[in-house]
C-alpha cells in the first residue's frame, strides 16, 4: 500500500499543473491529520506550497502528526464517505488562445474575472465537502456548489457569444438581479462591511463582487448609512 500511495502523491507532485483540489482529496487519502486538512480546507488554493510541502513528507515516508487515533501498522487510511460523495467538478475553462482577457470589453473582462474567483470558491466548497461532518452540511455546500456553477456558466454563455460573434450583452443580462433573502440582506452587508474595512485587499474580481451586491441591495429597496455611502463611493463604488 505505501507504494501505490508514493506513486499517487509522485504523480500529483510532478504533474506540469498540479489541481490542488485534488492534492487535498489525497492528503485526506493518506493522512490522519485532521488539523492540516481543516487548514487546507479553510485556505483554498493559497496553501498550495504548504500542500506540495507535506504531501512531499508523505510520499518521502516522513508522516504527518496524527491529531486522531492512530492506524494499525500496514492499514489504510480510508477514504471519507463525504470524499466518495463529492460532485464532479467541471474542467475550468480558459479564454480561445486567441483570445487575452485584456482585450475583452470591460464588462466581459469583469466577468471573466468573476469567474476566476468564483472557481476558486468553488474548489473550496469541493474541499470542504470531504472534511463535512452532517449530511446538512453537504446538502449546503452541494447547493453552493451548484450556484456557483450556474453562475460562472451563464458568465462563459455571455463571454462565448461576444467571441463567436463580437455581440455585447444586452444591457438586461449586465446586471441580473434576484429577491434576496433577509439572509441574503445580512450577507450581502456583512461582505460590503468587510470590503470597506479592508480595502487593500479588494482585488478586481472582488470589487465585482462588492457591487453587485450593493447594486442588488438598493434593487431590493435596501438603504445605506451616510458614512457607508461615503466610504464606497471614495472606493469607486457606485451608488444609485
Amino acid at each position: 500500500m505505501e507504494v501505490s500511495m508514493k506513486e499517487d502523491i509522485k504523480k500529483w507532485l510532478e504533474s506540469n499543473t498540479p489541481d490542488y483540489n485534488t492534492g487535498v482529496l489525497l492528503f485526506s487519502k493518506y493522512s490522519r491529520n485532521r488539523s492540516l486538512l481543516h487548514f487546507f480546507t479553510r485556505k483554498g488554493d493559497v496553501a498550495m506550497f504548504k500542500l506540495r510541502y507535506e504531501l512531499g513528507k508523505l510520499a518521502n515516508g516522513t508522516p504527518a502528526v496524527s491529531t486522531g487515533r492512530r492506524l494499525a501498522a500496514g492499514s489504510k487510511s480510508p477514504l471519507p464517505v463525504a470524499v466518495r460523495q463529492l460532485p464532479a467538478i467541471p474542467a475550468e475553462r480558459q479564454l480561445p488562445a486567441n483570445v487575452n482577457p485584456d482585450d475583452l470589453p470591460e464588462h466581459l473582462r469583469i466577468l471573466y474575472n468573476k469567474n476566476v474567483e468564483d472557481y476558486k470558491l468553488l474548489r473550496g466548497a469541493h474541499a470542504a465537502m470531504a472534511v463535512a461532518k452532517t449530511k446538512n452540511e453537504r446538502k449546503k455546500l452541494r447547493r453552493e456548489i451548484a450556484k456557483l456553477d450556474d453562475a460562472i456558466e451563464k458568465h462563459w454563455a455571455i463571454i462565448d457569444e461576444w467571441v463567436a460573434t463580437g455581440k455585447l450583452p444586452a444591457a438586461s443580462d449586465k446586471q441580473p438581479t434576484e429577491s434576496l433573502t433577509p439572509q441574503d440582506v445580512n450577507a450581502y452587508r456583512t461582505y460590503i462591511s468587510r470590503g470597506i474595512a479592508e480595502p487593500d485587499k479588494l482585488t478586481e474580481g472582488k470589487r465585482l463582487i462588492l457591487q453587485e451586491r450593493i447594486t442588488a441591495l438598493i434593487a431590493g429597496g435596501q438603504k445605506f448609512d451616510e458614512e457607508t455611502i461615503v466610504k464606497l463611493s471614495a472606493l469607486g463604488f457606485k451608488i444609485e
